[in-house]
């Protein structure tokens, strides 16, 4: 167990996460393939992308609710 600071590993954000998992994507499957792909496949991969975009979007917000907290007006 380390218990010094610098040397404690921080979460990643959903962002970073998305952008990473996106990039292997890219890499390992979308690139090799391109030539095979017409542009429904292109229009199918450009909502895939966007979707997930929209997935880390909302879980970043989550995570900042989840640090931050509700103001005191939304509370019921």
């Amino acid at each position: 167990m380390n218990i010094n600071e610098p040397y404690a590993k921080s979460q990643p954000s959903p962002d970073e996460v998305m952008d990473a998992i996106q990039s292997v994507l890219f890499e390992m499957v979308i690139e090799p393939m391109q030539k095979e792909l017409d542009i429904d496949d292109f229009k199918a991969l450009d909502m895939i992308g966007e979707t997930l975009s929209a997935i880390a979007e909302k879980a970043t917000a989550y995570d900042h609710l989840n640090k931050t907290g509700l103001d005191q007006n939304y509370k019921n």
